[in-house]
């Protein structure tokens, strides 16, 4: 167009992932002799389904361990934690500014206009919506173009892991489009953050 949109953003998130799980209560199977598990399927599998033996704790034997099952997994019991209520419905500081110059002469068209957001959910639902952002005077967001604001912000931890979660490890090559319909499908089928222990199952 004939000027220029200028666009700011301030944001700022509770940083609270959850990278120090603890366990209060581990479970534990101990055996001063040999210790046999025989996996046995059920019959209503299908005879390419494989038996496993899954620890989620301790297992401790003195003996033989003789463990009868296609698959012996370790692995500590995941904490899912659903991402839309706990990160983009928590509540954050942020703040929209936009201000209309001309085109090269840089002259401001009007005056520097602000939208303020309690939470990233209703920052990306305004961006992502059919009617503009923000407004300043006569002059209105493009709001295709104000999204590009959203690879701009680096310091925050906790945005780049929501925002991988919802868009994609690839999110800041995708268009405006891409990036509304996968808002869109995250709205409706919210996904969980999986966090696992720092011990582990052995």
């Amino acid at each position: 167009g004939w000027h220029n949109n200028v666009y700011k953003l301030n944001l700022n998130l509770q940083e609270q992932d959850k990278t120090n799980i603890k366990v209060v209560k581990m479970g534990a199977i101990r055996s001063d002799g040999d210790f046999d598990f025989k996996g046995i399927k059920a019959i209503s599998t299908s005879p390419e389904s494989k038996t496993q033996l899954i620890n989620h704790g301790l297992i401790n034997v003195k003996g033989v361990f003789n463990a009868k099952a296609d698959q012996v997994v370790n692995q500590m019991k995941a904490f899912n934690q659903n991402a839309l209520a706990s990160v983009f419905k928590n509540p954050a500081k942020i703040t929209m500014y936009y201000q209309p110059f001309t085109r090269y002469i840089w002259t401001p068209l009007s005056g520097n206009a602000s939208r303020e957001f309690n939470n990233l959910e209703s920052f990306l639902d305004a961006l992502f919506d059919s009617t503009t952002i923000l407004k300043s005077s006569f002059y209105s967001t493009e709001n295709f173009s104000a999204y590009q604001l959203l690879s701009h912000i680096q310091h925050s931890p906790m945005y780049q892991k929501a925002m991988v979660q919802v868009f994609g490890a690839e999110w800041h090559s995708k268009s405006y489009d891409e990036m509304r319909n996968k808002w869109k499908n995250f709205k409706e089928n919210p996904t969980n953050f999986i966090y696992y222990p720092s011990e582990k199952a052995k």
